[in-house]
């Protein structure tokens, strides 16, 4: 095959895949031809995937949650697309000791094998989206918010994380900003929270990777709500003198 037939070719193969697919039940075959596909095109930039996230972008991936952009760059790591190919469509047994894999759940893993990972703007948008939706659970669960009355917002738009309807300020009357990532400015995300807060109290819940999430809080702000559950554990024992 010519070099020219086969950057024809190349380019063909860009416009076909250029948008998402979605393949529903019975028509396993054309999603497995579709990821090979991606796989075959060489990537325009070179990424190296963190041997941490394997997992995680493999089941991402395997859940369409990224463009064929981020598919073609993630294959160009043929070690990462070997691993995929053989777990994910042959079904096979992964040759890597999954507890090297990053899983949030099981708290730390070893450091990872690549000196440098190249974070595609869909990949930050994931994993931005994960602690919104984490928090928002965390929400739900602990305060007893009805899951309707607090919403994600959609990566890239502007204004709040989460959107809160009446009641669930009630209980919690703050204004939330995540970030997910390794390395925060912590003064920048403050002021951005502060701007979308209105009338509510701004707070930034922050994670990086093999990390627990932490929150950032006005310390006048977080001394006074100790000050206001000292005063109702006292209100408490006076009801029962």
């Amino acid at each position: 095959m010519s070099w020219q037939t086969r950057s024809l070719l190349i380019k063909c193969l860009r416009k076909v895949i250029k948008h998402g697919v979605i393949f529903g039940p019975g028509y396993e075959d054309d999603r497995i031809e579709h990821l090979r596909k991606c796989a075959s095109i060489p990537a325009r930039r070179k990424v190296k995937v963190d041997l941490t996230d394997y997992r995680v972008i493999g089941n991402e991936i395997w859940r369409d949650e990224h463009d064929n952009s981020d598919l073609i760059s993630f294959f160009g790591d043929k070690r990462f697309w070997k691993w995929f190919e053989k777990v994910y469509i042959l079904k096979e047994k992964s040759d890597i000791d999954e507890s090297r894999f990053n899983d949030e759940d099981k708290g730390p893993k070893p450091v990872p094998t690549w000196k440098w990972f190249i974070m595609r703007p869909q990949s930050a948008k994931a994993k931005g989206r994960r602690l919104q939706q984490w928090f928002r659970d965390l929400l739900i669960k602990t305060l007893n918010i009805h899951e309707e009355d607090i919403e994600s917002r959609s990566m890239g738009a502007g204004g709040e994380d989460l959107i809160m309807a009446r009641d669930a300020r009630k209980k919690f009357p703050c204004s939330i900003e995540c970030k997910n990532q390794e390395k925060i400015n912590l003064w920048e995300s403050y002021e951005q929270a502060k701007e979308n807060s209105k009338s509510y109290e701004p707070i930034v819940v922050m994670k990086r990777n093999k990390s627990k999430p932490l929150v950032l809080v006005d310390a006048e702000y977080f001394v006074q709500l100790h000050n206001n559950n000292n005063n109702r554990s006292s209100d408490g024992e006076n009801e029962k003198v």
